[in-house]
C-alpha cells in the first residue's frame, strides 16, 4: 500500500513517541532478574511467580481492545498523559510493603501500559505515515533499550537500594520525567490527522479478517516467546550456574541484541514489497536458539544471541504490520487493538505455564516447547507479511 502523508518529519512528535517507548517496557522487565528475591520474602512459588509476569499481559489483553474508545473521547495527547501518569502511579504502589501492593500495582501497571502500546500506533500512523519504518525502527529500538537497561540493572540496584522495593521503585523517577516532557511536547503537535482520511471509507471490522487473525497471531506468539524469556530467563541461567547479577546481564544482552536488530528489521521491511521471509525468518530463529540450547547448554550466550535476534526482529515485524497494512489511522488502532487484545492473551499463558511446567517437568522441556512454538510463529508470519490489507 501507498501510505498518503508529508514527509517533512514532525521532530516534536517523533521525540515524543520515543518518550512513551522509553517507558512501556522497565516496569515489566526489571521484575524478572529479582523474581526469586521476590517470591522468597512473600512465599510465592514458582506458578505464583508467574503471574507477576503474566497479570500484565492478561491487562494488555483486556484493554487493548478498548483503547480506541479512549482515544476517541480524550483524543491521542490524553490518552498518553493517562499511560504515563499510570505506570508511574503502579510503578510506586507495586513498591509499598502493604498487603496486596504488588498485586495492585501489577494490575495498574499493565492496563497503563496497554494505553500507550496501543496509543503509539496510531501516533506512527498518523504523524509518519510515510516514514513508518523510520518511526517504527526508533521506536523499538527505544523500547529495547529501556527495557534491557531495566532488566540489567535491576539486580545491582536492589542490591545497593537495601531490596527488591526500593530497587523497583527507583523506575518511577524516568516515568514522571518523561510525563513532564510529554505535557511539554504534546503543546506542540496538534489533534489533527495528517494522513488524508476523509476520502477513506472505514476498513471492515478486523475480526472478520483472515489477515488479521494472521497478525494477531504472529503478534501473540512473539510475544509469548519474549515475555517467557524476560520473566524467567534469569530463574533458567541461575539453574546453570549463573548468580543473580549474571544472569541478570544475560537477559540484558538478550534484550540488547534485539534493540541492534529490531530498527534494521524494521528498515529493510519496509522496503520490501512483502514480509514474509523477514517474518518466518524471526520465528526460525528463535526455534534454532531452542534446539541450540537443549543440545550445547555450555553455549548459553550464543544460543541467548540467537533469540535476542529473533525476538528483535519480530518484535519491530509486529509493530509494523499494523500501520503497514492499514490506510488510516483509525485502522491502525482497531487493528492493532485486535492484535494486542488477543496476542497477549495468549502471551499471558507463558510465564505461567512455563512455571508449572518446570515444576511438573524440568526447564528442557519449557526450552522444546518454546522451539515448537516458534515454528508456528514462522509460519503465521510467512502470512501475515504476504500484504494486503484486512
Amino acid at each position: 500500500m501507498d501510505n498518503i502523508g508529508s514527509p517533512r518529519l514532525n521532530w516534536a512528535a517523533l521525540v515524543g513517541v520515543l518518550v512513551i517507548a522509553a517507558c512501556l517496557r522497565p516496569a515489566i522487565t526489571s521484575i524478572g532478574p529479582v523474581l526469586p528475591e521476590i517470591g522468597a520474602e512473600l512465599g510465592l512459588g514458582p506458578v505464583a511467580q508467574g503471574m507477576v509476569g503474566a497479570i500484565p499481559l492478561l491487562c494488555f489483553a483486556a484493554a487493548s481492545g478498548l483503547v480506541h474508545t479512549l482515544t476517541g473521547r480524550t483524543g491521542h495527547h490524553g490518552a498518553v498523559t493517562i499511560a504515563l501518569a499510570g505506570i508511574a502511579l503502579a510503578i510506586g504502589l507495586r513498591s509499598v510493603p502493604l498487603a496486596g501492593a504488588l498485586w495492585t500495582g501489577t494490575v495498574l501497571v499493565g492496563l497503563a501500559i496497554a494505553i500507550g502500546n496501543v496509543v503509539v500506533s496510531g501516533l506512527v500512523k498518523r504523524e509518519f505515515a510515510a516514514r513508518v519504518s523510520l518511526a517504527t525502527g526508533l521506536y523499538s529500538a527505544v523500547m529495547g533499550v529501556s527495557a534491557s537497561l531495566a532488566s540489567g540493572l535491576s539486580a545491582p540496584l536492589s542490591a545497593a537500594l537495601g531490596g527488591w522495593r526500593p530497587g523497583l521503585a527507583v523506575w518511577v523517577v524516568p516515568t514522571l520525567l518523561a510525563l513532564a516532557l510529554w505535557l511539554v511536547l504534546s503543546r506542540r503537535t496538534d489533534e489533527a490527522p495528517r494522513v488524508a482520511t476523509a476520502a477513506v471509507p472505514p476498513a471492515p471490522t478486523p475480526w472478520r479478517s483472515p489477515l488479521a487473525w494472521q497478525v494477531t497471531g504472529f503478534f501473540g506468539l512473539q510475544s509469548l516467546s519474549f515475555y517467557l524469556m524476560v520473566t524467567w530467563l534469569p530463574t533458567m541461567a541461575a539453574g546453570l550456574g549463573y548468580g543473580p547479577a549474571e544472569a541478570g546481564w544475560l537477559l540484558f544482552w538478550f534484550q540488547v541484541v534485539g534493540v541492534v536488530v529490531g530498527p534494521v528489521t524494521a528498515w529493510w521491511a519496509d522496503r520490501l514489497p512483502y514480509q514474509r521471509l523477514l517474518c518466518a525468518a524471526a520465528g526460525l530463529l528463535m526455534s534454532a536458539a531452542a534446539l541450540g540450547a537443549l543440545a550445547a547448554p555450555g553455549l548459553l550466550w550464543l544460543w541467548v544471541t540467537l533469540a535476542g535476534c529473533s525476538a528483535g526482529a519480530a518484535f519491530a515485524l509486529a509493530l509494523a504490520l499494523a500501520p503497514l497494512r492499514t490506510r488510516t489511522p483509525a485502522d491502525t488502532v482497531r487493528l492493532a487493538g485486535m492484535a494486542q487484545s488477543v496476542g497477549y492473551l495468549i502471551a499471558a499463558a507463558g510465564p505461567v505455564v512455563a512455571g508449572w511446567l518446570a515444576v511438573a517437568t524440568n526447564w528442557g522441556v519449557v526450552i522444546a516447547a518454546v522451539g515448537v512454538l516458534a515454528l508456528v510463529q514462522a509460519a503465521l508470519g510467512s502470512l501475515a507479511g504476504r500484504g494486503g490489507q484486512p
